[in-house]
């Protein structure tokens, strides 16, 4: 008994013993043969033997990854590439050791173990790169935000630049695109800030259109980078955004606002923070047709008829100074001069006349979207819509007339972002006005002539939004996943450290405090119509 006892003993030790020594080799075997996204990962006493004789070089170098050269900073002489946090995997590979002149190999670094959180604290990755004589010491950020990097002269021209985009397709795959570019400069605002909007048209090297979908949004050339500069929250186009949206969801005829994903933007190897990158407002966006039009009210100036006249053959109207006011965005070309017809007939119905016929001014646009519009800013108090900043359709119908609707673009000044004199402040304070916006005036001109109906629709619409998805948990709601992916992504640190003078801030709290005000305000108001 005692024999068959210890020959059981004996055999579970010979198994543990085996057991630990198949770990153990394991172990040893990933990290001496382990490689990330294609990569050895080295010992810093192996680095000391790869650097033996070598002499040391501190200049950048480019670093190659699925093809192109990854986004680097002067600044803090960092590079940065994209990985997505839906993976668990590292995704991806450089160009290194079978196809360059050059070896490169990681440093053992635990965080390669914990990749959610090496994107979320921006931890610096070291690696080496060896020449035959020479070798470079280099950190790498992964970023878990796509990745947009320009280089080429920036001078507020349209100039010629070469451009890589490091994201994901319209699978979700992961995707390298590279291509020339046009780029410059855009907004007369966003001109006078240091963080600049820009507009991007892709080009090849005969600056002829090159059209492709970023992040699964619509293929186009032309794409807009909208960075934010003087709202701290970094939410306040957005939360507008996604309220428009969520205002024409159940609508069979809902009208688009801007789709956009956010981006890290790195241009001439300088980092330049969180962008939107967002689809062009043209007639592709919004499904316009032959014989439908659309315009950009750019300006707050309303035109006579003597500058529709003088201008009917051209894409622009503009004012005395020279200054655009109206810009046709769809079709790109004037094809005859009925082109501004359906504005000039809006504007004749609702701006230069006292005595409008309400009748056919009723049947030229559509009142619940006139409706919608003027709701959408008393609630965001949109100081900045009432007249300039929309985008006017105007679609075609089957008895060849036409119906106008109206859209939103440009919400920096929403939500109680205002602008001030104090340019330190940077526009951002949080105004709780109580007080209703009175200068939409398509909105006023059907509330003075069909009182009772336009006050009916517009308070039994309030009342709808109120029991449905108008609450204020709702509308924060709507920016707190895209919130938590700044943060979750390592930019929402990198953009604060970048840009101290916004005073970059988590503004929910704040948001949520003005939304309550409003909303109880427009509350009490809605219900004496």
């Amino acid at each position: 008994m005692y024999i068959k006892k210890n020959y059981w003993l004996k055999c579970l030790l010979l198994c543990c013993t085996i057991g630990l020594l198949i770990l153990f080799l394991i172990y040893y075997a990933k990290e001496d043969g382990r490689r990330v996204l294609g990569i050895p990962v080295v010992t810093e006493k192996e680095v000391q033997n790869l650097t033996e004789g070598r002499k040391r070089k501190e200049e950048w170098i480019n670093i190659s990854f699925e093809g192109e050269d990854i986004a680097y900073d002067w600044v803090s002489r960092t590079y940065y590439i994209y990985q997505p946090l839906e993976e668990d995997d590292w995704i991806g590979k450089f160009d290194y050791n079978n196809v360059s002149e050059y070896q490169m190999y990681f440093l053992s670094d635990d965080y390669f173990d914990q990749k959610e959180k090496a994107i979320k604290d921006g931890h610096a990755f070291k690696c080496i790169l060896l020449s035959e004589d020479t070798y470079w010491e280099k950190s790498i950020v992964f970023s878990g935000l796509p990745i947009m990097k320009i280089n080429g002269l920036n001078d507020n021209y349209n100039r010629l630049s070469d451009l890589t985009f490091f994201g994901y397709d319209e699978n979700g795959e992961y995707n390298v695109f590279s291509s020339k570019s046009m780029y410059h400069a855009r907004g007369a605002a966003s001109a006078m800030y240091a963080k600049r909007n820009y507009k991007i048209s892709l080009c090849d090297k005969k600056q002829n259109q090159v059209k492709t979908s970023f992040l699964g949004m619509q293929k186009d050339d032309d794409w807009i980078l909208t960075g934010f500069y003087t709202d701290s929250t970094r939410m306040r186009d957005n939360l507008g955004y996604k309220f428009w949206d969520a205002i024409n969801e159940n609508r069979q005829d809902a009208v688009k606002t801007a789709s956009y994903k956010f981006v890290e933007v790195y241009i001439n190897n300088i980092y330049r923070g969180i962008y939107a990158l967002m689809e062009p407002m043209n007639g592709k966006h919004f499904s316009l047709g032959q014989g439908d039009y659309l315009y950009k009210v750019r300006s707050w100036e309303i035109p006579t008829n003597d500058v529709f006249n003088m201008y009917e053959w051209f894409p622009d109207l503009y004012n005395e100074n020279g200054g655009r006011t109206i810009s046709m965005k769809y079709p790109k070309e004037v094809q005859d001069e009925s082109v501004w017809s359906p504005l000039k007939s809006y504007m004749e119905k609702f701006y230069w006349t006292d005595v409008p016929d309400i009748k056919s001014a009723e049947e030229l646009i559509d009142i619940d979207n006139i409706i919608d519009y003027y709701l959408f800013c008393q609630v965001t108090y949109a100081t900045d819509n009432l007249w300039k900043n929309a985008y006017i359709i105007a679609k075609k119908q089957d008895d060849s007339s036409y119906k106008l609707y109206k859209t939103v673009w440009d919400l920096n000044y929403t939500w109680g972002d205002t602008m001030v004199d104090d340019k330190e402040a940077l526009w951002t304070v949080n105004v709780a006005e109580d007080k209703i916006l009175g200068s939409i005036q398509d909105y006023e001109v059907l509330k003075k002539n069909d009182s009772e109906n336009i006050n009916g629709k517009t308070k039994e619409k309030w009342r709808l939004w109120r029991e449905t998805f108008l609450t204020t948990e709702n509308l924060i709601g709507m920016i707190n996943d895209d919130m938590e992916l700044l943060k979750d992504s390592g930019a929402w640190n990198r953009e604060k450290e970048k840009w101290p003078e916004c005073e970059v801030k988590d503004g929910r709290k704040n948001l949520e405090n003005w939304i309550d005000h409003r909303l109880n305000y427009l509350d009490t108001y809605f219900g004496t119509l």
